[in-house]
């Protein structure tokens, strides 16, 4: 798990058909905020500015209470969520597939680094 908190602002619009925008959300716990981008797909998390998920590897935005996940279409101010990351499998981190389903196709000037090997480290 990433993050929990609640969804505070939602950016959408659309680019090439694509649904493209963020969101940020806030931990009622914490002064922690983080801050995801997508491009019809959740792309890129940072907690506090720092990237601690990045494409391929995956982001999720679930409902709090029911699990139920959260699409970027339907992201909504006040929502309460859980944010979860899950690694991509070696296949999807390849040279090869990095051209294709990377941080560059999806329009983000960081370089992949797997999920397992950010400096994130489980405390908020």
């Amino acid at each position: 798990m990433l993050f929990d908190g609640k969804v505070q602002d939602v950016i959408r619009g659309t680019d090439e058909g694509w649904t493209v925008g963020s969101v940020t959300m806030s931990s009622g716990d914490s002064d922690d905020e983080l801050f995801v981008s997508f491009r019809n797909e959740y792309s890129l998390a940072k907690l506090n500015g720092k990237t601690v998920a990045i494409v391929p590897d995956l982001l999720f935005i679930l409902d709090r209470e029911t699990g139920e996940a959260i699409t970027a279409e339907t992201l909504r101010y006040g929502q309460r969520v859980k944010v979860i990351g899950v690694a991509a499998t070696e296949e999807m981190r390849s040279e090869q597939a990095l051209e294709v389903i990377g941080p560059k196709a999806s329009k983000i000037l960081e370089p992949f680094v797997r999920l397992e090997d950010l400096a994130w480290n489980g405390e908020q």
